[in-house]
């Protein structure tokens, strides 16, 4: 047995040819121990070596130090520490982070959907990974190979593949601030962006005309009359017939405020998500009223939204009669697909030859905004809190006629 005051190893880090060995001395043998680690350079690795020489030093504290003993550690513990910074090892306990992510101004965790999207990146990487036969060790993952998993996924759709992209590349910095875990810091490099044809739309893909929502606003005013008669309920015989009244009253009163919800998101710029989760901070100057708030889905700040009743926007109307006030916002307390399904009903209620869905909202927003009221893009793009432009250029569909006429206007000619 050694005794108490045995001497230390000797631990250094080698750099040779781009990848870092330990070098390993010791008194008690002549010979020396160089170890293969891993890819990078000596300063990326300092943290490793001090857990090392401490790790080893316990390990021999009661043990004879021998050149195989010691050679036979060395192996086990690199061959360990490898196997610990595994790429995929760390997927559970970071789809769990993400699930126990609060956001404090959104008031709410991720989605289930935002949850898988961080899932589903992962997997098609692993997939990747395995068909086209690349390392899964952290330190072998660099842009180059970020750049080749984007050109992987090409049945998919681009949008659909850059948020994919974006999401693995989220997991590759929580997996770089593990404590011995190298990622080759070149992978941030690897960068796709969505990208938008504005002339390409899709069925739901559009705003509504001032006539469509004159057709909301009647319908409103029949409700709030009590001239809308929805098709009579088939009759069961195994629920009261006073149940079976209270049910349709409820479904009625939802309707109603569904109509109410939407012509509100209309007036504002609003997503259903954003009325579930979001408090807006209401601002009087005058007589005029404005709103500001973060999204849900990305926590982009949205400001000097105007609210007041004009042509097809009744904002203030609605919050007056709901008594919407400063940090709340419209009290929708109905999920998204329930939302939905009663603006089908709307939609047939008023006789529209499509389905209205909550989409619509915001680009009726912003519709409205650019081509009837002549608003600057710029403003339209700091009140739906959009971070690039050609977001907003996505919402309005502009065509070259449209754009070119609006550059005329703006220097004082027409066409």
């Amino acid at each position: 047995m050694q005794t108490s005051d045995k001497k230390q190893f000797k631990i250094t880090l080698l750099e040779e040819r781009g990848f870092v060995k330990f070098h390993i001395r010791h008194a008690d043998f002549k010979d020396r121990i160089k170890k293969h680690i891993a890819k990078g350079s000596r300063a990326e690795y300092e943290n490793y070596l001090v857990e090392f020489k401490r790790d080893i030093e316990q390990y021999f504290a009661d043990k004879t130090i021998t050149y195989d003993l010691t050679s036979n550690y060395v192996n086990y513990y690199v061959e360990r520490k490898k196997q610990s910074s595994h790429l995929f090892n760390y997927k559970d306990e970071f789809v769990d982070m993400k699930r126990k992510t609060f956001n404090r101004r959104s008031n709410s965790y991720l989605s289930n959907s935002s949850i898988n999207s961080y899932i589903k990146a992962i997997e098609y990487f692993k997939k990747f990974l395995k068909e086209c036969r690349k390392s899964e060790l952290p330190e072998e993952i660099n842009s180059s190979v970020l750049n080749d998993f984007f050109d992987f996924m090409q049945p998919l759709s681009h949008n659909y593949r850059a948020k994919l992209h974006t999401r693995l590349k989220e997991y590759l910095t929580y997996i770089k601030s593990q404590n011995g875990v190298n990622v080759d810091k070149t992978y941030i490099e690897s960068c796709f962006t969505e990208q938008y044809d504005n002339q390409e739309t899709d069925e739901d893909d559009r705003s509504l005309t001032f006539n469509e929502m004159n057709k909301l606003i009647l319908l409103r005013s029949d409700f709030k009359n009590n001239k809308i008669q929805l098709p009579a309920y088939k009759t069961a015989k195994t629920i009261p017939v006073s149940l079976q009244i209270q049910q349709r009253e409820t479904k009625i009163m939802n309707i109603k405020r569904t109509l109410d919800c939407f012509l509100f998101m209309c007036s504002v710029g609003m997503y259903v998500s954003d009325v579930n989760k979001i408090k807006f901070t209401l601002r009087n100057k005058g007589n005029l009223s404005y709103i500001s708030y973060r999204r849900a889905k990305n926590n982009s700040y949205c400001k000097g939204i105007p609210v007041l009743d004009k042509d097809c926007f009744i904002g203030k109307t609605i919050l007056k009669e709901y008594g919407i006030k400063s940090n709340s916002n419209f009290p929708l307390n109905l999920s998204l697909n329930n939302f939905d399904k009663n603006l089908k009903i709307i939609s047939q209620l008023v006789g529209l030859d499509f389905m209205i869905t909550s989409k619509m909202a915001r680009k009726t927003f912003a519709s409205t905004y650019y081509f009837d009221y002549r608003v600057n893009i710029g403003d339209i793009q700091m009140m739906l809190g959009h971070k690039e432009v050609r977001h907003t250029m996505h919402y309005l569909r502009i065509d070259d006629d449209e754009f070119a006429n609006r550059v005329f206007e703006q220097l004082g000619r027409t066409s």
